[in-house]
């Protein structure tokens, strides 16, 4: 996955990955943690545009390779993991709805894994892009 980092506030990042974001720094709050603790940043990756990354865990906590190592990126048609699989934001799964999962995992300190449903996997679907229609 190749990325282009900035810690800048990018205003053109998709509307869902936005949603998602504030939701996410919103839930946080509610629970005395801050976002910005999860090194959030945009990023700009080849395949799917503009995104949010962010760590599931604090590097001044846990450090700098367990960071790196359960960071996701929150792209328009939803939450991406470093090897490729995702949960996709839809009608049915918005995205305030999958940034309800990651506050409760971060708030508890445990990662959101990836999926790892084999007939997805079989089918070929982590590849595949969602969104909402």
């Amino acid at each position: 996955m190749t990325n282009k980092k900035s810690k800048a506030k990018t205003p053109d990042v998709g509307p869902f990955a936005e949603r998602f974001a504030k939701f996410l720094e919103i839930g946080l709050h509610c629970f005395e943690e801050n976002f910005e603790d999860f090194n959030p940043c945009h990023v700009l990756e080849e395949k799917n545009g503009k995104g949010v990354m962010f760590s599931q865990f604090k590097e001044k906590d846990y450090g700098r390779e367990t960071s790196e190592e359960y960071t996701v990126i929150a792209f328009e048609h939803g939450i991406v993991w470093p090897s490729g699989a995702s949960i996709c934001f839809s009608n049915e799964q918005p995205p305030e709805q999958v940034a309800l999962l990651f506050i409760a995992a971060l708030s508890r300190e445990m990662p959101v894994n990836k999926p790892t449903c084999g007939n997805c996997e079989t089918k070929g679907m982590f590849s595949k892009g969602g969104g909402l229609r």
